[in-house]
């Protein structure tokens, strides 16, 4: 026997036993996976059953919307939905380590919110992509539209609505030529000029528009005083201006009270005063609460006129609307935002458009997964198809309650769960309640209030003195975001949320009475 020979049967075995030992761990492993997704999958059928049998009932007319909802409301059948944005990583995750060359994999990486880049587009572009109007767009694929710019349907859909509530005898027909324009060529002036000649309805027309042109200059200088107030640099002589236009239209209304004629007398000589330093004293025009003051003039000259002028309120409105059409449209012809004979906004395809969708994306890597032989793909199926039950959740929800209600995927470690509902009240007021779940601090609530077109309140409850000590000593800088957002940060109250609940439910209850129109509820 040979002892230098090595004996190499111990070594096969032990191989064989790690092979052997890796390869239950893989096989648990697997079955372990397809055991979870058959799970999941399970589920998701039952809620997909469940979602298309009611979408049927609905439109056979089986159910009526109400009982749809009440079931929808059912929080025992649907409580995954907070989970979306982890499945939605999960999702991410596995396709990469998938290796799979899938072209919808990126688009979808930039569904996913990060909290960093909120803003006004930001929220708006993803609710359009939420999968919530998939299906309305899938109808229209192969239409393309050409939408007028907000700046002009704005000012143009509040003034038909001002025509309607108040029998205003202008032409609606001259307002719904301009806004199924296409393009701006002569006739679209034209009509705009026409429109302009139509709504002067008032036997007192030239002291209407002046009052109109006061309401919009005045609320340019509450603007200018509140960013002073909040240490935003700003322009002295755009200050100077602003306030020289607002002079010459007092000059020119002719004014009989002399009540108002002396309080007139006395801001034009502040006014003056300002006008001649060479440099903009902040400090003494703060303190004159000039706008203030202004505003409180127009108020009285309005209700002097009201006496033999019923509709005053309503003409200034209507003449403000007309002044803000205008000057949008004359500032974009100067700044080549409107090209003469161009379209109005570049014509968009509503098949591009679903491109970019959240649920017309999940549908086309479902197709190309189900194509793939790759035994590790079940547990990232059944995470794509409780997203989309989700999202079928949502649109159900959203056409049983009449409103707008979808889950927006955010990145936001600090954040739990939350909602945004968003509605319309009379009096063009818009009224937003956000309800967030954080780890640190537990639940927050804020309700929000914008009116007459800059002026916004916050009311914030939470029952965490640090959150709210932390929101006190930041207040500049949120008072100065609000600012640069072109706002009037007007009032922001903080309140402990269990000694203040009343304050709050008083302040629902009052927005629902004035709630007008669909709302929009966004979870996060």
């Amino acid at each position: 026997m040979n002892i230098l020979a090595k004996d190499t049967t111990s070594n096969i075995n032990l191989d064989k036993a790690k092979i052997l030992n890796s390869a239950k761990k893989q096989v648990s492993k697997t079955l372990n996976n397809l055991e979870t997704s058959i799970n999941t999958q399970k589920k998701n059928i039952t809620l997909d059953i469940l979602l298309d049998s009611l979408f049927k009932d609905l439109s056979s007319n089986q159910k009526s919307k109400n009982v749809v909802l009440q079931i929808l409301q059912d929080k025992t059948l649907f409580l995954d939905a907070k989970e979306t944005t982890t499945d939605l990583k999960s999702i991410l995750s596995n396709l990469k380590n998938s290796k799979l060359p899938l072209k919808n994999t990126p688009i979808l990486q930039k569904l996913l919110l990060d909290i960093k880049d909120i803003s006004g587009k930001t929220i708006q572009k993803q609710i359009s992509q939420s999968g919530l109007f998939f299906e309305s767009n899938l109808l229209k694929a192969d239409t393309s539209k050409t939408l007028l710019p907000t700046f002009i349907q704005e000012p143009l859909n509040s003034l038909k609505t001002l025509i309607t509530e108040n029998g205003l005898n202008i032409d609606k027909s001259l307002v719904d030529k301009i806004l199924n324009h296409k393009t701006a060529d002569k006739n679209f002036i034209n009509t705009i000029n026409e429109l302009v000649q139509n709504t002067k309805i008032s036997k007192n027309q030239a002291i209407v528009d002046v009052l109109a042109k006061l309401d919009n200059l005045i609320q340019k200088n509450q603007l200018l005083e509140s960013k002073i107030s909040n240490d935003i640099p700003i322009n002295s002589t755009e200050v100077k201006t602003n306030i020289k236009e607002i002079l010459v239209n007092f000059a020119k209304l002719d004014i009989s009270k002399p009540q108002i004629k002396k309080m007139i007398s006395q801001l034009n000589l502040a006014i003056n005063q300002i006008q001649n330093s060479s440099i903009l004293d902040k400090s003494q025009l703060l303190n004159l609460n000039l706008s203030q003051k202004l505003q409180r003039a127009v108020n009285l000259i309005k209700s002097e006129l009201a006496l033999n002028m019923p509709k005053i309120d309503t003409h200034v409105k209507v003449a403000k609307l007309i002044q803000t059409l205008q000057t949008q449209v004359y500032e974009n012809i100067a700044n080549k935002q409107i090209v003469p004979n161009q379209p109005l906004l570049a014509t968009q395809n509503t098949k591009e458009a679903i491109t970019q969708d959240i649920k017309a994306n999940l549908l086309y890597i479902k197709d190309e997964l189900g194509k793939s032989k790759n035994i590790n793909l079940p547990e990232t199926m059944a995470k794509i198809d409780k997203v989309l039950t989700n999202i079928n959740y949502y649109q159900l929800l959203s056409f049983s309650s009449n409103s707008n209600m979808l889950y927006l995927p955010l990145l936001w470690e600090e954040l739990s769960e939350g909602q945004i509902s968003i509605k319309k009240l009379k009096q063009k007021r818009y009224f937003c309640e956000i309800n967030l779940k954080l780890k640190e601090f537990g639940k927050i609530d804020m309700l929000i209030m914008l009116f007459d077109d800059i002026f916004i309140n916050i009311s914030i409850f939470s029952k965490s003195t640090s959150f709210l000590t932390r929101i006190k000593e930041n207040l500049k800088f949120l008072k100065v975001g609000i600012n640069n957002v072109g706002l009037v940060p007007s009032n922001i109250y903080l309140y402990d949320s269990l000694k203040d609940d009343k304050i709050k439910k008083d302040t629902k209850s009052y927005v629902d009475s004035q709630q007008i129109g669909n709302g929009v509820n966004i979870h996060v």
